[in-house]
C-alpha cells in the first residue's frame, strides 16, 4: 500500500474500524514510513486532546421549544387531515412550483431576451446582405447594359 491509501485509513486504525487484513497492511506500512507514522500520532493527539473537554451543557429553554415544536407539528398534521383536495392540491402546487420556478426565472428569461436579440441581429444581417446582392445585382445589370448599348 502506499502512503495515499494508508491516509485514507489512518482514522480508521486509530478507531480499531479496519479490518484485520487491512489492518495488518498498516501496521506493516507504519513500521516503514515515518510521514504516516506521525500523521497517525498527530490523530491520536486530537483524539486525546478531545476526550479532555468538557462536554457541553444544552440550553435551558431546549425541552419547552422542543415540545412546542411538537405542537405545532401536531395541529398542522389535524389541520391536513381536514384539508380538501383543493388545499392538499393548492399546497403540493406551491411546495413543488415556488423553489424550482424562482431558481430558473431569471435564467430563462435571460435565455429568452438572448434568442430574441441574436435573431434580429440575424435578420438584420440577412436585410443587409440582401441589399448588398441587389445593389450589386443591379450594378452590374447597369454596367452590361451600357456595355450592350455601346456596341
Amino acid at each position: 500500500m502506499n502512503c495515499d491509501e494508508i491516509q485514507e485509513s489512518l482514522s480508521l486504525y486509530a478507531d480499531n474500524g479496519l479490518r484485520p487484513e487491512a489492518r495488518s497492511d498498516c501496521y506493516g506500512h507504519l513500521e516503514v514510513c515515518p510521514v504516516c507514522r506521525a500523521h497517525l500520532e498527530e490523530l491520536r493527539a486530537i483524539r486525546r486532546a478531545l476526550t479532555t473537554l468538557s462536554r457541553p451543557l444544552p440550553p435551558p429553554d431546549l425541552i419547552p421549544s422542543i415540545n412546542q415544536a411538537l405542537v405545532a407539528e401536531a395541529e398542522a398534521q389535524k389541520l391536513r387531515s381536514r384539508a380538501t383536495l383543493v388545499d392538499l392540491i393548492n399546497d403540493f402546487a406551491l411546495e413543488w412550483l415556488q423553489p424550482r420556478a424562482m431558481r430558473y426565472a431569471f435564467s430563462s428569461l435571460a435565455s429568452v431576451l438572448l434568442f430574441v436579440s441574436a435573431g434580429h441581429i440575424f435578420v438584420f444581417n440577412q436585410i443587409v446582405v440582401r441589399m448588398r446582392m441587389t445593389w450589386w445585382w443591379w450594378r452590374m445589370f447597369s454596367v452590361m447594359a451600357r456595355l450592350h448599348w455601346l456596341t
